[in-house]
């Protein structure tokens, strides 16, 4: 179990969420609430800010490329990603764009991917995910980190 360095309090306690899972038919999020766990105690999203990164990730195949993943991380929150996928003559790509507040808390996550967009809307601690005609409302759990 995770924890944010204060003790036994988990970060993600019953809230997952996995965003932008790689799959061969293109990138899919998923977000996954624990049956039967108790009233969630609302809470705000830890915050991305304060540091900064950006790489490119590869997977060869035969010393061939097949996947290129590139990312940048900003120090106020923001992160942005590009995955894609080329094989046999065909392509495939997606992205993932996280927006953060003035705090560098998550407040919009938009992914591009095959088989359309999906975003994530936070107001306060509600998060909303939208997936073609579907929406999903959950409560967040203080200090949630996106994995």
């Amino acid at each position: 179990m995770l924890t944010n360095g204060r003790g036994h309090r988990p970060v993600c306690s019953y809230l997952f969420l996995t965003l932008a899972a790689f799959a061969p038919g293109g990138a899919i999020i998923l977000a996954q609430v624990k049956a039967g766990s108790e009233e969630v105690v609302p809470g705000l999203p830890a915050a991305l800010s304060g540091f900064s990164d950006k790489g490119e990730f590869r997977l060869y195949v035969n010393e061939d490329p097949i996947l290129t993943t590139t990312y940048e991380w900003r120090k106020d929150g923001s992160i942005e990603e590009e995955v894609t996928l080329s094989m046999a003559g065909q392509k495939v790509e997606s992205s993932l764009k996280i927006i953060a507040d003035g705090e560098g808390r998550m407040t919009r996550i938009t992914a591009t991917t095959p088989q359309g967009p999906q975003t994530f809307e936070r107001d306060g601690t509600t998060l909303r995910f939208t997936f073609k005609d579907k929406t999903l409302t959950l409560t967040m759990r203080p200090e949630t980190v996106l994995f």
